[in-house]
């Protein structure tokens, strides 16, 4: 049962959607861009072998759909009325624009050529050489006397030619280049969108502008502001099913603010937690209630953490019959409020790739870990070690449990840190790929914050690397690390406990 509707779904997130693309306007999309390159008489050859097999007798406007064309034609044409909206000639030297067939004019939907001769004109055969006039006598006999009067007062002072090309103009585009996304958006907005309050238009702005929140508790919040939740008053209104009412509690009618607000476990969750909240008086609607709570961004991610471990926990009930522990609930919310920083280094856009580290070391250490959750042997590690950049002095890898990706890269950090200092291999710059990891050694970021379950001597391994140890740490591109990336991943795969060699140092 589709709790959203696809057409709300694939708007703009600032506009209520998820961001999707809508494949049947993708599709149709693609088509105009192939119909784009025809009516502006592309070089391709394909255009080519399609004008000359439809085009030689009728302009694109003219033609039309035979049984025997291929499907590719048909579509062609199919998408001929996106295009007549969109498609506009800015007249230049004259010489590409057809006076017949090209959209140069308002009305040139009007006129049809009645040989292959007027086929083949250009707008410059209209104009007079000398003065740069139209030459009213051809224009009559083109277009009729009350045509040639348009064009003539359209244009009063004839076309002034340049020596610039004609050019096509794509009326969707700021500059006048047909681009897919413009065309994609000008498709969309001819068939319309949802409606959407100015109260949900603050919502999604707060949701998807919001700094430290996972991508999986956004997508929580984008279903509770279009009532996307499993609640009992959804199921009876899609299903006119009779109301069950509250699961938990057994007494209320179940909605979306009464399962997450209302409801007295849901009650003593709130009054019990950091915030301190009493939901009795809160109104009805989620997405009013939600903005009056949120005074900033700091209680508006403690909420939301809130929010989504009591939903889990409501489930699990449901579903499972596991009893609702308020505590348990609050432990939740306050370890994955740790893990904000994870999604605040993720969506704030902050590229470090490729940074120089000014030291000079002898020694170059590449460091890689792969992670796969909820499978056996999900975990493993690897390291390669170089000296001067082109000796190869050690490779190691293992599969180990981990409980994230970040705490993988962690664990092939200590083991590398461990393998450099007993074998004297300093000083030594470390190189990762994983940004997150980067920020933690230099002291942006804490890496107990990253991941609660991090073990304390891989803390005290981070915290060495400011202590001038000879340690130091690059973030370098995924390219870069292909080596290390490959033997973690072989590690993981193969479960391979532990497998390595060092080369003696000539």
């Amino acid at each position: 049962m589709p709790l959203v509707a696809w057409k709300r779904v694939t708007q703009p997130k600032a506009m209520g959607g998820l961001g999707l693309r809508d494949v049947l306007n993708l599709n149709r999309s693609l088509t105009l861009k192939a119909l784009w390159a025809v009516a502006t008489r592309n070089p391709a050859i394909w255009v080519n072998v399609v004008t000359t097999k439809y085009l030689s007798k009728n302009t694109l406007w003219q033609s039309n759909r035979t049984y025997k064309c291929t499907a590719l034609w048909r579509g062609l044409l199919a998408a001929r009325k996106y295009l007549e909206k969109q498609l506009l000639w800015q007249i230049g030297d004259g010489k590409s624009c057809k006076v017949f067939g090209d959209p140069w004019h308002e009305l040139w939907r009007h006129f049809n050529p009645s040989g292959a001769s007027q086929r083949r004109m250009v707008v410059a055969d209209l104009i007079r050489a000398e003065d740069s006039s139209w030459n009213i006598p051809l224009l009559i006999q083109l277009f009729g006397f009350h045509g040639a009067l348009y064009l003539a007062m359209t244009f009063s002072e004839g076309l002034k030619l340049n020596s610039h090309p004609d050019r096509p103009i794509f009326k969707a585009s700021a500059n006048g280049k047909f681009t897919l996304k413009r065309a994609y958006a000008a498709i969309c907005a001819e068939q319309g969108s949802p409606s959407i309050t100015p109260q949900a238009k603050q919502f999604m702005k707060l949701i998807w502008g919001s700094q430290g929140i996972l991508p999986r508790i956004r997508i929580f919040l984008w279903k509770i502001a279009w009532g996307a939740l499993p609640v009992d008053q959804l199921f009876v209104q899609r299903l006119a099913k009779q109301s069950q009412g509250c699961p938990i509690c057994g007494y209320e009618k179940e909605n979306i603010v009464h399962s997450l607000f209302k409801c007295p476990v849901a009650r003593r969750a709130w009054l019990s937690s950091d915030l301190g909240l009493r939901t009795e008086d809160l109104p009805e609607d989620p997405v009013q209630l939600l903005l009056l709570l949120s005074d900033n961004e700091d209680v508006f991610r403690k909420l939301v953490y809130i929010l989504w471990c009591y939903w889990k926990a409501r489930c699990k009930q449901v579903y499972e019959g596991t009893a609702i522990r308020e505590e348990k609930v609050l432990a939740h919310a306050n370890g994955l409020s740790k893990m904000e920083t994870l999604a605040q280094v993720v969506f704030s856009g902050l590229s470090r790739r490729n940074q120089e580290v000014t030291v000079q070391a002898r020694y170059c250490c590449y460091i890689d870990g792969s992670w796969v959750h909820d499978r056996d042997n999900g975990a493993a590690w690897g390291y390669v070690l170089f000296m001067d950049d082109v000796t190869l002095v050690q490779y190691q890898m293992a599969a180990e449990r981990a409980t994230s990706s970040f705490h993988a890269e962690l664990l092939a950090l200590r083991s590398a840190v461990q393998a450099v200092q007993s074998g004297g291999y300093m000083p030594c710059i470390f190189c990762t790929d994983c940004e997150n990891l980067y920020r933690v050694i230099s002291g942006a970021l804490d890496a107990a914050a990253m991941d609660w379950r991090v073990y304390h001597d891989i803390l005290q391994l981070v915290q060495s690397f400011s202590e001038g140890q000879g340690l130091y740490c690059k973030l370098v591109s995924r390219d870069d690390n292909q080596l290390a990336d490959s033997i973690a991943r072989n590690a993981r795969l193969k479960g391979i406990a532990s497998l390595g060699y060092t080369y003696p140092i000539m």
